[in-house]
């Protein structure tokens, strides 16, 4: 494998998720878009692999991010759900995960529902 082959990168970050490796998927989905942020395949990566390792809240902003630059992959809106779900069980069990601000992430989370929807009362 070339070391810097981005597509090698991310196809063996997804191999190292499904045996359950989440910090290695972390490590090659980070250099496959370490100089082009804007490989879409090595962010979703990336925000698969936060979201494996218990990083709730970063993985939310990963896929944001990637969703924001292509809304027609559904693998982000999916992610940004399923995120938000995690982040939502932790409140209710906070021994369930490492989120350290509930509060801040939850009223986060309501003010990027807030930007999806069209509305900005947030922002006053």
């Amino acid at each position: 494998m070339k070391p810097n082959d981005k597509l090698a990168l991310v196809y063996r970050s997804q191999c190292y998720l499904k045996v359950g490796n989440a910090a290695a998927a972390l490590a090659d989905a980070k250099m496959s878009f370490n100089d082009s942020i804007g490989f879409i395949r090595g962010l979703l990566s990336f925000a698969e692999a936060l979201f494996s390792l218990g990083k709730f809240e970063m993985a939310l902003i990963a896929f944001y991010r990637g969703h924001r630059v292509r809304k027609d992959m559904q693998s982000f809106r999916r992610g940004i759900e399923k995120c938000r779900d995690a982040i939502l069980s932790a409140v209710r069990d906070p021994a369930a995960t490492q989120i350290e601000d509930f509060e801040a992430i939850i009223l986060k989370i309501e003010e990027m529902k807030a930007v999806e929807n069209g509305s900005n009362h947030f922002n006053k």
